[in-house]
């Protein structure tokens, strides 16, 4: 695999183009997922073009979900989920395939791409004791609480693609 990151000078844009080749005389599945951590307050919010969620749970159920609203609230606030949450997006039709984390005033990070990444998802680690320790290990102690949207190859994680043998694929 190869990937390709451009930043134009002054611009707001970063660009990713990636590559993956199979060597193999034969097919082989592939995968792919490109994750972004951006910053958790109180009043992040994770926004897509989706009105239902699938939920791969801790103790390996699949639970399909109305979204932004269920458990009782709304969970495009990552704040409001106490335990580790890994929300896929099952994404009405669009032009151009999104996923963004915003602030209170609307100012964030979005996420797009071509229709090759066609899944959308977002990982919370939840309020919980252990969720903090994982932020913690993984980021700042202290100070790095964050969550990640990720872009994908499939409608969630759990599925692959078949590459043809001595192909190329780019996005």
């Amino acid at each position: 695999w190869q990937v390709d990151v451009y930043l134009p000078d002054d611009s707001r844009h970063l660009w990713v183009h990636v590559r993956i080749r199979n060597q193999n005389d034969h097919p082989i599945p592939y995968y792919w997922w490109t994750n972004i951590a951006v910053p958790q307050t109180a009043r992040t919010r994770v926004l897509a073009r989706a009105c239902h969620t699938v939920n791969h749970t801790m103790d390996h159920r699949v639970v399909n979900a109305d979204y932004p609203y269920a458990r009782g609230g709304d969970i495009s606030y990552p704040t409001k989920l106490e335990d580790p949450a890994s929300l896929f997006f099952l994404a009405e039709s669009s032009e151009r395939p999104w996923i963004a984390s915003v602030d209170a005033d609307g100012r964030g990070i979005l996420q797009c791409s071509t229709h090759a990444l066609c899944g959308r998802k977002y990982w919370a680690y939840g309020t919980r004791q252990g969720g903090k320790h994982w932020m913690d290990f993984l980021s700042l102690p202290g100070n790095g609480d964050y969550i990640e949207i990720q872009a994908g190859i499939t409608p969630t994680q759990t599925q692959t693609r078949p590459i043809a043998a001595q192909a190329s694929l780019e996005w």
